[in-house]
């Protein structure tokens, strides 16, 4: 498809943002993208989605491989975006100072917590955002505002530099409005992105059949689209057939051994009482 979004103002950058040339020529030259505040850039401090982070972090002292590799494939970058507080929502409204818009659907958020650069696409700032997936952070924003949003397999992409969150779940994600772009970049900046191509695109058919028939129908459209595009086939599985209590264990045996990193950032939450919104500030509790 043709991306016929103009550019215009998306409160999607953050006060102090900086923007990149290329550091190279390859695959990526012409693109721009927009960048999540939370991965690493040499002499900057990161947001991470509120001032009293910068107030109390220093600035990192080496940008994040996957920034340089981004900038050495041809990339600029056009500026830094926001993101939800500490990458913890996943609406795109509790970030630093206004809320991102989402320029596709301005009644609707943009949803998080990659809201700044799924706002930058959507109008047309950027060509692609990088974000990060823990729990939907990439999924729900590309849903929200019309672009389409891979969390790619965990590991897939390095997050070396990137600030955590659950770093046992936390990806490394791309958003855009086209989707050659998204396997470009995959291409880019996944580790082992040519072992094995696509050979199944699944749309859970017990979900669908939950669904309004328009939205069915658009959910098919995209998966046939996909299929297409990537070569593989299109099939239809329940989603149950996916989902284990073992799979569950493991999630949750997984995300136990972030218990030092969750309670190094909730002290930080702790010592930032009354600065946060609310449903962060309680998780720390």
């Amino acid at each position: 498809m043709t991306d016929q979004r103009e550019p215009r103002d998306a409160d999607c950058w953050v006060p102090d943002s900086i923007s990149l040339p290329p550091a190279g020529t390859g695959p990526l030259a012409g693109m721009t993208l927009a960048i999540k505040d939370m991965f690493a850039i040499e002499g900057h401090v990161s947001s991470f989605g509120h001032p009293r982070w910068r107030e109390t972090h220093p600035p990192a002292t080496r940008t994040a491989p996957v920034v340089t590799g981004l900038l050495s494939a041809g990339a600029s970058i056009a500026g830094l975006a926001k993101l939800d507080q500490l990458a913890w929502s996943i609406i795109g409204n509790v970030g630093e100072g206004v809320a991102p818009l989402n320029a596709v659907y301005p009644d609707r958020f943009t949803g998080g917590s990659s809201s700044g650069p799924a706002a930058a696409v959507a109008a047309g700032l950027a060509s692609a955002g990088i974000g990060s997936d823990t729990g939907g952070s990439i999924r729900v924003p590309a849903a929200a505002c019309g672009l389409y949003g891979l969390r790619p397999t965990h590991g897939l992409i390095t997050t070396d530099g990137v600030l955590p969150l659950a770093p046992s779940l936390d990806t490394v994600g791309i958003l855009a409005a086209e989707l050659a772009s998204v396997g470009k970049i995959l291409h880019v900046l996944a580790d082992r992105v040519e072992e094995a191509g696509v050979e199944r695109v699944i749309v859970p058919a017990d979900i669908l059949s939950a669904v309004s028939d328009p939205t069915a129908a658009a959910v098919l459209a995209t998966a046939t689209a996909i299929s297409r595009s990537a070569g593989g086939t299109l099939a239809e599985a329940p989603l149950r057939t996916y989902i284990s209590d073992e799979v569950t264990d493991l999630i949750v045996k997984s995300a136990d051994t972030d218990a030092d990193r969750r309670e190094a950032l909730a002290q930080w939450i702790r010592d930032a009482a009354g600065r946060l919104a609310r449903g962060l500030q309680s998780s720390a509790r």
